[in-house]
């Protein structure tokens, strides 16, 4: 929670410059602006405040591309007028399904795997992903849950 408190400065910096857009959940941050010239321009400034904050970027998680590519932003890729769920995440609630799966008693962790799967679901279902969903719970969930 003290990242939130940290990046204010960002926050402030990145609302009153104009032409962009921004949106940042704790520590991921998304900026998208016309201008490739004006966002290459914000770099410099945003590295400083981060570090004044005694932050620092991920520069591997750091790239510049084309909105019609689309953007990574809290396990889901955004298009236009589209949020996908990112393959990571599939694999992720993959792995926790064979795990539950190769339990051999299901009782004691009937709460867990009901949590853990309505999670993922969850945001599946808010990113238009129905018929993943579908299809994991009949190809994938053991019959026995």
């Amino acid at each position: 929670m003290a990242m939130l408190y940290y990046l204010v400065d960002l926050d402030k910096f990145l609302y009153n410059t104009e032409g962009i857009r921004y949106a940042r959940f704790v520590d991921d941050i998304v900026i998208v602006g016309k201008d490739k010239k004006q966002l290459l321009g914000l770099m410099p400034e945003i590295r400083r405040i981060v570090v004044e904050n005694s932050c620092r970027l991920n520069e591997k998680k750091f790239y510049f591309q084309h909105y019609s590519k689309g953007l990574e932003f809290l396990g889901s890729h955004i298009k236009y007028q589209r949020i996908y769920i990112n393959n990571k995440t599939v694999y992720r609630l993959l792995c926790k399904i064979r795990f539950f799966n190769d339990l051999r008693n299901k009782q004691e962790y009937i709460d867990k795997f009901q949590s853990s799967i309505n999670s993922y679901f969850g945001m599946m279902k808010r990113r238009s992903e129905k018929k993943l969903i579908y299809k994991i719970v009949f190809h994938y969930i053991n019959r026995d849950w």
